[in-house]
């Protein structure tokens, strides 16, 4: 039997990779051992209580193995008990406990003169000064390694790793994912997997603020794979919290919740923690979304009650606002508003972000009640837009509107009866919407991938390294997939969609035959057919069709492979076709929407193996994306059109009258500022004629309302017939039309004018058994150079008209600058 020095080195070295055979070995190690030796045991069952979440007895055992240390004059193993009692208090949501801790630990690392040790507890203080941004502590502990651990695995991997924090926490998400990858790398070859799985999720969450969901989640997968088997409630719940999060992303609701609740079940032990308050802050925004609103109230207030108690005050602005839209739905608006205000008032360092939940919040709980007053200071047209206008001002140079954003403003400016700009950001979202469909094409494909192979994943420990080398090269694999993704998803077309599908799947993969099919109602319908170069006829599939392949994977929803031997033929072989002997088939799925089915066809024998099946899986998902995309395109072409058409009647409405179909007043000011500028500029003459129906309330009083229309009408139709197509004809008001003629001089305006007149007074009306006849009195005036606006022109217009009345009616009276005719 080794020796118990031996054996004690042993568990030392495999503590946080076989806790089972651990325990076993301490249980017939303790009695052959002296004080130092059972002090070092108690450490190591410190350590294994702590990953297993259990932190009590953690801290009890810590305190054993302290005393025991402090019985020998150890400082080092002082310094070792310090070292993980900052852990255990950080993970109890501690902060100023784990730095007292640290400090500890490095002061009896220096009285027992051990350098190695200095390093490492420099190299974890420099892991916590990461999230402070204070980059000296990593230039010390840098200096230091390199300068006397250079080949050390433990210790450079815990450089790496608070190195990758660094740029994390400074937004550098592309730079720290190959620091995250070696520190995994190196910690795992050392042994130290606790701290491999930080690693694996810190890469994981860099990818996902970069995008690539679908490496986010091979790297969670990764992390899921090593704690399972150790069952640590706490990289189990932090690893959920973050698959959750991707699913939710993906809009994949149900394996959201399924995931957020398992993540909370983990951290059941740690509420002070912060991976505690996020993993349930973000389980009550899932219920939300899946209106399980009375389970969203209670995780919130769960949450909000681990943030107050662990002291992480950067967190409660996301609870406070989460909770607030959670108890308006609810119907509780006070508190809701008096949550959200609250959410604002919160000091964090991460200002810009926490600001935009809680404004967001609040312009929500105004959009589902508009009828709430607002607050008094705000000018815009509602509280909702209010809250809205201040998202948008305190918006940091590389913030992008989201949906829920746009779609937020389209509604209040909506509900303020701004149909323009509802329109304006009714189009932004759907540029958005289209830029998030290509994107989550990709998502959806890698998350895909990722979990097929994470079912396959190997969990013994000597097998870790070939598991993350072959995810890198699926990886890669998708990666190549990627730019067919974005071929195919970038066009509406539909027929140009699968001329594309078919182009490339011929390239990756043996296809003698290609078909797609579209649900339509009970059946599948083919949408594309062919058979190498030919197109061929499809059938029409009934989804119940018990013999159909197509059918029974639409009805499934699942992937099927189907395959005949050599000497075998499909039963449902067309004649004059071109038998297959493998055949694939895919449910086309976007979300819980079934588009229809895909399939392809060889006619060689087991000619799709597990490669061959992932890249058809992704070309799949990539199809349905895009199909969904051209459908919804249709959609919202359809819709666009409908509103584009209605801005353009409420336009034409807004500027014609109703009665006589001419120009408005509105319309002809608008006009004439357009006209002064001009004839400013140009020096060109610009003249007016006021026109008014002569006895027109005689009219009405004699014969009703409907012959002072028909006069009115007749009287500009006679009016258009008779001036040019650039002349601006309106009606004024009442009886009283004007016209606009630009380029004109005054005399030929006063032509104009009696061409008028003596055109209507020519004219008779039939009106029940009447004929009547009109006059008009015409005044025309010209708009005199250095005049801002046609105001006085009108003026003098009018003046004349009032002549021409005072002259017995039926006239024209022309004034000049200086007087009138």
């Amino acid at each position: 039997m080794p020796s118990p020095e031996l054996l004690l080195e042993l568990a030392w070295l495999t503590r946080q990779d076989e806790a089972d055979q651990v325990e076993a070995l301490l249980a017939r190690l303790e009695p052959l051992v002296g004080i130092e030796a059972v002090a070092r045991v108690l450490l190591i069952r410190a350590e294994l209580a702590w990953l297993a979440a259990r932190l009590d007895e953690a801290l009890e055992l810590i305190q054993q193995a302290d005393a025991g240390f402090a019985a020998v004059a150890n400082p080092a193993g002082r310094g070792d008990v310090a070292l993980l009692r900052s852990r255990v208090v950080h993970d109890q949501g501690l902060p100023d406990e784990r730095q007292i801790a640290l400090d500890q630990a490095l002061a009896c690392y220096q009285q027992a003169g051990d350098l190695y040790r200095q390093t490492a507890c420099r190299v974890w203080l420099a892991v916590d000064k990461a999230f402070l941004s204070e980059p000296a502590a990593l230039a010390l502990a840098s200096s230091d390694v390199h300068q006397h651990f250079a080949e050390d695995p433990a210790l450079n991997g815990l450089l790496y790793y608070a190195r990758g924090l660094f740029q994390f926490i400074e937004g550098e998400y592309q730079a720290c994912r190959p620091a995250f990858d070696e520190g995994a790398r190196l910690l795992l070859d050392a042994g130290l997997v606790r701290q491999v799985l930080p690693c694996l999720a810190n890469a994981g969450g860099a990818m996902g603020n970069l995008g690539d969901t679908g490496a986010q989640t091979l790297y969670v997968e990764q992390a899921l794979t090593l704690a399972r088997p150790r069952r640590w409630p706490l990289n189990m719940g932090a690893a959920l919290y973050t698959l959750s999060d991707v699913y939710q992303t993906l809009g994949q609701l149900d394996q959201a919740l399924k995931a957020a609740r398992e993540a909370r079940h983990w951290l059941q032990s740690l509420k002070r923690s912060r991976v505690f308050v996020i993993a349930v802050a973000l389980l009550g925004e899932v219920c939300a979304r899946l209106q399980l609103l009375d389970e969203s109230r209670g995780a919130f207030e769960e949450s909000l009650a681990a943030a107050e108690a662990g002291g992480h005050l950067d967190l409660m602005p996301r609870v406070l606002s989460g909770l607030a839209e959670c108890l308006a739905r609810l119907g509780e608006i006070a508190e809701a508003l008096r949550l959200a205000h609250g959410a604002l008032q919160v000091p964090t360092l991460i200002d810009f972000e926490n600001r935009h939940r809680a404004l967001l919040a609040l312009a929500h709980i105004y959009v589902r009640h508009p009828d709430l007053p607002g607050p008094s200071e705000h000018a815009a047209p509602s509280p909702a837009l209010h809250y809205l206008d201040l998202v948008a001002a305190q918006r940091t140079p590389d913030w992008q509107p989201d949906d829920d954003y746009l779609a937020t403003c389209a509604l209040a400016w909506e509900q303020v009866g701004d149909a323009v700009k509802a329109l304006q950001f009714e189009r932004r979202r759907i540029e958005a919407l289209n830029r998030e469909n290509t994107q989550r094409a990709t998502r959806q494909i890698a998350t895909t991938s990722a979990r097929h192979e994470a079912e396959n994943a190997q969990r013994e420990a000597a097998y870790q390294r070939e598991l993350l080398a072959t995810e890198r090269r699926k990886l890669a694999i998708l990666e190549s997939l990627g730019a067919i993704g974005q071929e195919i998803t970038a066009t509406p077309d539909l027929h140009a969609i699968f001329a594309t599908l078919s182009r490339h799947a011929g390239t990756l993969l043996d296809v003698a035959g290609l078909r797609v099919w579209l649900a339509e109602g009970d059946h599948l319908v083919p949408a594309y057919s062919v058979e190498g170069s030919n197109t061929t006829p499809g059938p029409v599939i009934a989804l119940d069709d018990p013999k159909s392949n197509s059918a029974r994977a639409f009805r499934e929803r699942r992937e099927l492979l189907v395959e005949f031997g050599p000497d075998e033929q499909d039963p449902r072989h067309i004649p004059g076709t071109l038998p297959m002997h493998t055949l694939l088939f895919a449910p086309l799925t976007v979300g819980p929407r079934m588009l229809g089915v895909i399939s392809i066809q060889s006619s060689r024998v087991h000619a799709y193996g597990e490669v061959e099946q992932l890249v058809f899986r992704n070309i799949a998902a990539y199809s349905a994306v895009a199909l969904g995309n051209a459908l919804n395109y249709q959609m919202l072409s359809e819709s666009h059109q409908e509103l584009v058409q209605t801005q353009e009647e409420l336009e034409r409405h807004a500027t014609v009258d109703a009665l006589t179909g001419l120009h408005n007043r509105r319309y002809l000011m608008w006009c004439a500022a357009r006209n002064v500028e001009r004839a400013a500029r140009t020096r060109q003459p610009l003249t007016l004629l006021m026109v008014d129906l002569d006895f027109f309330k005689s009219i009405n009083d004699s014969h009703g309302h409907a012959a002072g229309d028909l006069a009115l009408t007749e009287a500009a139709r006679i009016l258009k017939t008779c001036v040019r197509p650039d002349d601006v004809v309106a009606r004024y008001g009442g009886e009283e039309f004007v016209l606009l003629l630009p380029g004109t001089p005054l005399p030929r305006a006063a032509e104009v004018a009696e061409r008028i007149r003596l055109a209507i007074a020519r004219q008779s009306m039939e009106f029940e058994e009447l004929r009547l006849r009109v006059t008009v009195s015409i005044g025309v005036a010209d708009w005199q150079p250095g005049e801002p606006d046609l105001d006085n022109t009108l003026r003098r217009a009018d003046q004349a008209l009032y002549l021409a009345k005072a002259a017995g009616r039926n006239t024209v009276k022309v004034s000049a600058a200086t007087g009138v005719e």
